[in-house]
């Protein structure tokens, strides 16, 4: 990967990047609040992002070949493991959408590693 790409990734990933930092905080905050330590919120975060990225990659390629619709089984996927961290809805929610955003830059960096243009 070239600098030059990596620059414009950079460049246009920044307004995902700090919406990310903000749902944290909020995230971390909530979790404090109901007795957790801040990193139990990071922790349900990245497992979510990594079983998004991980469903993503097992499932195939042909749509013929698809069980179930992967934007309802990322949402399930998601939702399942955030909730067994979190162990409210509200707490589920956001690790949830945090591992979207997760999985989502692990795939375009994926995409950007191998050379293509966006």
């Amino acid at each position: 990967m070239n600098k030059r790409a990596l620059k414009k990734a950079l460049k246009q990933s920044i307004p995902i990047l700090c919406s990310y930092v903000f749902i944290s905080m909020a995230y971390g905050m909530l979790m404090a609040e109901n007795g957790y330590p801040w990193y139990v919120a990071l922790l349900a975060s990245v497992i979510t992002g990594v079983a998004i990225h991980l469903v993503g990659e097992w499932m195939p390629s042909e749509p013929e070949q698809i069980v179930i619709d992967p934007n309802y089984l990322f949402g399930l996927i998601g939702g399942a493991v955030a909730y067994l961290f979190g162990r409210s809805r509200r707490g589920a929610f956001v690790a949830g959408v945090l591992g979207s955003l997760i999985a989502a830059f692990w795939d375009a960096v994926e995409v950007w590693n191998q050379g293509v243009q966006q």
